[in-house]
């Protein structure tokens, strides 16, 4: 993961000025779902949310949701929380 965000960002500042943000956005969203997949356990994605700063009863509530991959991935916790968070 690291490997591949220090590659993204020396590539958003090379290509700072080019009409690229919807590939940046399909990129993270991507991202987001990977680390969602990865965490795979109910326990351990209550966990990693808490580390992020979540509240208990929301990182419950989004560990113990039946929602497919990729709508958690777009969802307003990851969304909020993946980017400043590293787990």
């Amino acid at each position: 993961m690291a490997k591949l965000n220090r590659y993204l960002v020396g590539w958003l500042g090379y290509y700072q000025l080019a009409e690229t943000p919807s590939i940046f956005e399909v990129l993270d969203s991507w991202m987001r779902m990977i680390r969602w997949k990865e965490w795979k356990k109910v326990k351990t994605k209550y966990k990693n949310l808490i580390k992020l700063g979540i509240s208990k009863g929301k990182a419950w509530e989004w560990a113990n949701t039946r929602k497919a991959y990729w709508c958690i991935a777009k969802s307003p916790i990851l969304h909020r929380e993946i980017d400043t968070g590293q787990t």
